[in-house]
């Protein structure tokens, strides 16, 4: 159980860290082999939770309607909604199957999370 917690630690740590960084300058902002940003408000009023929410899932690609439908889940879900860290695998960016949507960064404004995107 200990090697689970810390496991868990590491990969949030690691995951925090990568919204710390500085985006990559590349020549087009698509050649970025990691994007980074953030939507979230800081209050500092705002209490300390219990509990840390996370969530990960593997969109396959998801576009339109369904990435709509997952939106929605991960603000309003009773198990999705409200997660301080998710993690999603298979995220597109201006990819043509998803109607060249930058899936990544329109998660993060419609949930008004930071994000950080990484190039497979």
């Amino acid at each position: 159980m200990p090697q689970t917690r810390l496991t868990v630690v590491l990969v949030l740590v690691c995951a925090l860290s990568l919204c710390l960084l500085v985006p990559s300058r590349a020549k087009d902002a698509d050649d970025a082999l990691l994007e980074t940003g953030g939507f979230a408000k800081t209050d500092p009023r705002r209490p300390t939770p219990d509990e840390l929410r996370i969530v990960t899932y593997n969109i396959r690609w998801r576009g339109g309607e369904d990435l709509r439908e997952l939106i929605q889940l991960l603000r309003e879900d009773k198990e999705l909604g409200g997660a301080a860290v998710i993690a999603l695998q298979e995220v597109d960016r201006n990819k043509e199957r998803t109607s060249h949507t930058n899936t990544a960064r329109r998660i993060a404004e419609e949930l008004k999370m930071n994000y950080a995107w990484a190039a497979p």
